[in-house]
């Protein structure tokens, strides 16, 4: 903007910067690659994580752990993938992604899961039927 509001011409248009990645639902909250937290999070909407979390995750929608995230605790979500680093407990009460750059170590409760080869895991597995955890 120009002096008292006039346009300058030269002034370049607001632009809205499109999502990192198609798909995301309204209200997703992102961890940023550069962040690190500590504590808990919760809520009713999906998260996804590209930093470090050390402490509890519980959310009713889905977790998306991606390859640069590194979490340590207990984690829980209606369902979630995994493509990076947890260390700690985690339960998906509905579904659980693996994937082959995944790194777990821990133990792990869902009556659904599916593992790409590749991916490591160093724990215990236990399936129940959906709801029943």
């Amino acid at each position: 903007m120009g002096l008292f509001g006039k346009k300058n011409e030269t002034d370049p248009e607001p632009t809205t910067a499109p999502l990192p990645m198609s798909g995301i639902k309204s209200g997703t909250t992102f961890l940023g690659q550069g962040l690190s937290v500590q504590g808990r999070i919760g809520g009713q909407d999906d998260v996804v994580i590209l930093g470090s979390h050390e402490g509890e995750i519980e959310v009713n929608g889905q977790l998306e752990i991606q390859e640069e995230a590194n979490v340590r605790g207990h984690i829980r979500a209606k369902t979630m993938v995994i493509k990076g680093r947890v260390e700690g407990s985690i339960v998906a009460d509905q579904k659980l992604n693996i994937f082959y750059t995944a790194r777990i170590t821990g133990s792990i409760t869902t009556p659904v899961i599916s593992v790409q080869e590749g991916a490591e895991f160093e724990g215990e597995v236990k399936m129940h039927k959906s709801g029943s955890e």
